[in-house]
């Protein structure tokens, strides 16, 4: 733990963000006077991303209540890593989670017919270095993973071939709707620089809402 802290706890790994209306020179004069004493150094940050991605199986027991059944109480995941994405990349695939999600997209509905009354529930963990895709389902038998799994997989190479224009609008109605908001803010620059630490560590830049709009602009003209 000491030898984590004193690596990576160190100015030249840090991002300071000032807001507000400030004269710059003085914060940068009190950063100075604090910072001044380290020298800079190269800090090499292993972020852990698997490449080439393999398929991987895991099985995990956890314990029940006693007397309770065992049948239909397994909870399934099936998640997808992604390598070599952008920006676009990033927001195309958090518009695809909300599309997929949809009560009417062509996985809820194949996993209805396949799976009548299970409950599955997907997320996009878009602020990683190596952006993920998890799907998760309650109320099936471990058994049940391979079907589940091809249901996904069929389902989403059904959609690479088209998908419902209006789940399509609707998807980029809300990232609209997400840039207008944090533009529209009364204190703009809090609701934009909370995140940019996390974005920052992930892809090295710390202008993420221009990033965000330039992507939605793409975005806007493939659609």
């Amino acid at each position: 733990l000491k030898d984590y802290h004193t690596t990576y706890y160190h100015p030249s790994n840090a991002l300071i963000q000032i807001y507000g209306q400030v004269e710059i020179s003085r914060f940068l004069e009190k950063i100075d006077s604090y910072f001044s004493a380290y020298e800079k150094r190269e800090i090499v940050i292993d972020q852990g991303v698997i490449d080439p991605v393999k398929p991987e199986d895991q099985v995990f027991e956890y314990p029940m209540e006693q007397g309770a059944g065992t049948e239909n109480a397994s909870i399934i995941n099936y998640g997808m890593v992604t390598n070599g994405v952008d920006q676009v990349d990033r927001m195309g695939l958090s518009m695809l989670e909300s599309i997929l999600g949809d009560s009417a997209s062509l996985l809820m509905t194949a996993m209805q017919e396949q799976f009548p009354g299970v409950s599955l529930s997907l997320s996009f963990e878009g602020d990683l270095a190596q952006p993920c895709f998890f799907f998760e389902a309650e109320g099936l038998n471990a058994e049940d993973k391979d079907a589940f799994r091809q249901t996904i997989d069929k389902s989403l190479t059904e959609m690479a071939k088209g998908v419902n224009a209006a789940l399509v609008e609707a998807a980029l109605l809300t990232k609209q709707f997400e840039a207008f908001g944090r533009a529209d803010s009364s204190a703009v620059g809090q609701s934009l620089w909370r995140n940019t630490n996390a974005y920052w560590s992930v892809t090295g830049e710390t202008d993420r809402f221009n990033s965000f709009l330039s992507a939605l602009e793409q975005i806007e003209a493939k659609v």
